[in-house]
């Protein structure tokens, strides 16, 4: 299952002042399969609904090499959006540095436009483990952003072509994994960098 995550880094900028009035809060995020619009909709839709904040949005598909440099010279975000497991590792380095901030309180918000809280609506089991709560102290320093459905896929000609039949059970997939192996023909296979292959 794939879970994507808002980290929050601890800077010298938490929300910089333009007048006495205004608020800017500083946010980075990946650009992801939605692209940047889907920010840009968000940044609006969060000024609308706060008078008075503005947010400056960095929003990159390399955000590491964009606001790496920032953070170097003291610059930090408010908000990072960006998951555990990238190739740069930021976000491991932010979480191993202790720069990550207790979003705890988050959890008992309310969502705008509605009666429940953001804890109210995540599903058991993906807050209080250690990609949300990376120091083991019971604070939440990173919060579920997505859900994403997961499953397996199968080639049904490879199977017929070989006269196998979609298993039910794990030992009837057990089974299949060593007639696959058998023929040289690797069971599963996980899209990512490069092709990891069982």
């Amino acid at each position: 299952m794939s879970v994507g995550l808002i980290l929050a880094a601890c800077g010298s900028s938490k929300g910089s002042s333009n007048s006495s009035n205004d608020k800017t809060l500083k946010v980075a995020a990946l650009e992801g399969g939605y692209g940047a619009d889907v920010w840009k909709k968000v940044a609006k839709d969060f000024e609308s609904a706060n008078p008075g904040v503005k947010v400056q949005l960095t929003i990159d598909k390399k955000l590491e090499s964009v606001i790496s440099p920032q953070m170097k010279a003291n610059d930090y975000p408010d908000v990072v959006h960006l998951a555990t497991g990238r190739p740069d590792g930021l976000t491991e380095t932010m979480i191993k540095g202790k720069n990550m901030e207790d979003l705890s309180s988050v959890m008992n918000m309310k969502i705008p436009g509605e009666s429940q809280t953001v804890k109210d609506v995540l599903r058991p089991g993906f807050d209080g483990t250690l990609a949300t709560e990376p120091y083991g102290d019971g604070k939440t320093y990173m919060m579920p952003m997505f859900y994403a459905p997961t499953g397996l896929f199968y080639n049904k000609t490879l199977l017929k072509d070989n006269g196998w039949t979609v298993p039910k059970t794990w030992d009837e997939m057990l089974a299949l994994g060593q007639k696959a192996k058998a023929k040289n023909i690797s069971l599963f296979t996980y899209p990512t960098r490069g092709i990891w292959t069982v």
